[in-house]
């Protein structure tokens, strides 16, 4: 037959002496041991002591359903999203690997406005410049902004971090900071003066610190911090 492992301990209850709920205390641990004795290994105790052994696979079994209740807490927190722009240098297959969102920035070509990472390559926008078209870019619209942070919001999300290019070089962040100054704190603007490899690096950060728990508030001061 096969053998069974048990876990076994002993709980001794000693109120303090004058406490006014002293009977009150002993009466839920003489319910805990009610709960306990069916699935024990009993051993005689007195009023005050409660002496039992559990299967190892009831301790097991706890520890899965803790687990899960976690888990459930988690899922049920407020979801946090990351969103970029294009100048990360991310594209949008990254972007779906990582769980981000980039907004693709504007690039004019010959007054015919395309989109970074949106039916314009990184390749194909060089070969425009070595062939002397004329080549610009602009930072996103406002309006194409607060279309993908209401959509990323209304997809289950209760807040989101946006990392943009560095104030520095671009209007596009104090743009960004006017239009979250309506969303009554659900969006998060992080400025820490970066752009290319180093932005991209910024976002991978915010998501690697979004899935130990951080919040938007939090990844927004620990890049400002770090940049």
């Amino acid at each position: 037959p096969r053998r069974v492992g048990y876990w076994k301990a002993s709980i001794c209850i000693i109120p303090y002496p004058s406490s006014p709920c002293k009977e009150e205390v002993l009466a839920v641990f003489r319910k805990f041991w009610r709960f306990l004795a069916p699935m024990s290994k009993a051993e005689p105790c007195e009023q005050k002591v409660f002496s039992f052994s559990l299967p190892f696979s009831f301790i097991h079994k706890r520890k899965r359903k803790i687990r899960n209740l976690r888990r459930k807490k988690r899922e049920e927190a407020v979801r946090t999203a990351i969103i970029t722009d294009s100048e990360s240098g991310i594209t949008q297959a990254e972007a779906r690997q990582w769980g981000v969102w980039v907004v693709p920035m504007p690039i004019i070509i010959d007054n015919e406005i395309h989109y970074e990472g949106v039916g314009l390559s990184a390749e194909e926008m060089f070969r425009y410049m070595k062939a002397g078209r004329s080549v610009s870019s602009s930072q996103p619209a406002p309006d194409d902004l607060t279309t993908m942070w209401d959509s990323v919001l209304a997809s289950g999300y209760g807040e989101l971090g946006y990392i943009p290019m560095t104030s520095g070089l671009s209007g596009s962040c104090q743009t960004a900071l006017a239009l979250a100054s309506s969303y009554g704190g659900r969006v998060q603007v992080a400025d820490n003066h970066q752009i290319s490899v180093p932005q991209k690096n910024s976002v991978r950060d915010a998501a690697a610190l979004v899935a130990r728990g951080c919040g938007a508030a939090e990844v927004k001061e620990r890049l400002e911090a770090a940049g």
